[in-house]
């Protein structure tokens, strides 16, 4: 409404700056034709002996007709002829013209524009002009108050609907969404990023939810084994033989690995992970790690092949064997009976830096899971077919970055997964 009212102020001063003006100018130009008419008039009815009165009367009674007043005047100052009530008129102008006869100086003529005639139209305009502009005032405020209505509803409602949602989602409801709002631009792509904010959240809370089911899976078939054969050593049913402590003693050593896999991924969110990098074969961390994993290809009927170029990195051996361990036990959970897996270490095509490769022959990994698969507890659609708590890519993702390096990883369903870790030689490693 204040701009409407601006608006308005505006047209109404730009028209008291120009149509007023032309007004005014027309009035004048008017009455100097009306004025000079009289004053030519008026010589005519001049002669040599004097003013001829009663010629003079048609043309004051013409000039009256036109809302006009006028009165001439000798030379002297004698009143020669004039409108009745002349004295008593008002006027909203007053002219005055000599009249000149054979260049000689006569008389003059003066006029008042009275409330009749031009002078009358002149006043009904200026009247009419102002309740226009009221008028239109209101017309402008009502306009405005409408329009402002229709687009505060605009405005509003969909922020109404936002609002109404953060709430829900802060009491708990994580399921709720804004969906498709009619609104400004703005508003629907705030919208939109709140449900893209809510769908990863619910995401990630679906993760936890799955990671904690996994999780009590895997740390289920431990504990069994550990309770079931603690239990038959103590009930007198199995002798505490080398053998059996070196069963109980690998899911020990099962139940620690996921341990520190989880204070790993816990300790590198936090900053806290520390890596003492030093000069290593790639090669030597790789064998080592690959031999430790023996046994466990052996018993999964997967062959595994080594093809290792020795290179020198900057390296935690420690951490470095945790991820061809992570790596290589990956492939082997996936790789079925017959399959293969083969390992490789060198210089990578890029120069001045290492490769660490291992390809499988696995059940592989679905396209639109790939981006996915470094994420902490997430497993893919074919992750189900075995065991697993969706940390170990996570783990490796982790440790890679800690060495400056990179992982790529490719797949194809049912042809098998390849995983590629770039990093930097000793050489072009800062310590």
């Amino acid at each position: 409404m204040l701009v409407c009212l601006a608006a308005i102020g505006a047209i109404i001063a730009i028209a008291g700056g120009t149509v007023d003006a032309d007004i005014d100018q027309l009035q004048m130009q008017q009455g100097s034709v009306l004025s000079h008419a009289l004053a030519l008039a008026a010589s005519v009815a001049h002669t040599a002996s004097g003013w001829n009165r009663k010629d003079l009367k048609p043309v004051i009674d013409l000039v009256q007709r036109a809302g006009v007043v006028a009165q001439i005047d000798g030379t002297s100052g004698q009143l020669i002829r004039g409108s009745p009530g002349y004295d008593q008129a008002r006027s909203f102008s007053v002219q005055q013209v000599p009249i000149v006869d054979k260049g000689k100086l006569i008389g003059s003529v003066t006029l008042k524009f009275d409330g009749k005639g031009l002078g009358a139209d002149i006043d009904r305009y200026s009247t009419l002009r102002w309740h226009i502009r009221i008028v239109a005032a209101a017309a402008a405020v009502l306009i405005g108050l409408g329009v402002s209505l229709l687009v505060a509803i605009r405005l509003t409602t969909p922020v109404d609907r936002l609002v109404a949602a953060v709430r829900a989602m802060g009491a708990g409801d994580s399921w709720v969404r804004i969906g498709q709002i009619r609104g400004v631009p703005e508003v629907r792509e705030l919208s939109a990023a709140f449900d893209q904010m809510a769908d990863s959240l619910s995401a990630e809370e679906q993760s936890r939810r799955d990671m904690a089911a996994d999780l009590a899976h895997e740390l289920r078939a431990p504990i069994a084994v550990l309770q079931a054969g603690l239990e038959s050593i103590q009930d007198g049913l199995a002798d505490p033989t080398p053998e059996n402590l070196g069963l109980l003693r690998g899911e020990v050593v099962r139940l620690a690995q996921m341990a520190d896999d989880l204070r790993i991924l816990g300790s590198g969110l936090s900053a806290e992970l520390k890596v003492e990098l030093a000069t290593n074969d790639l090669a030597a961390i790789a064998a080592g790690a690959a031999h430790s994993l023996t046994a466990a290809y052996q018993a999964a009927n997967v062959s595994l092949n080594l093809q290792l170029t020795g290179v020198e990195i900057r390296a935690d051996v420690r951490r470095m064997s945790q991820v061809v361990v992570n790596l290589l036990s990956n492939a082997v959970k996936f790789t079925p009976a017959g399959g293969s897996v083969t390992l490789e270490t060198g210089p990578a095509p890029s120069p001045r830096f290492a490769m660490l490769r291992i390809t499988d022959t696995g059940i592989g990994i679905a396209e639109q899971d790939l981006p996915f698969v470094t994420q902490r507890f997430f497993r893919g659609q074919r992750a189900a077919e075995v065991s697993g708590s969706g940390i170990g890519l996570a783990v490796v993702d982790q440790l890679v970055r800690l060495h400056h390096g990179q992982m790529e990883i490719t797949s194809e369903p049912g042809r098998g997964t390849q995983v590629t870790v770039m990093l930097p030689q000793a050489e072009d490693q800062t310590p």
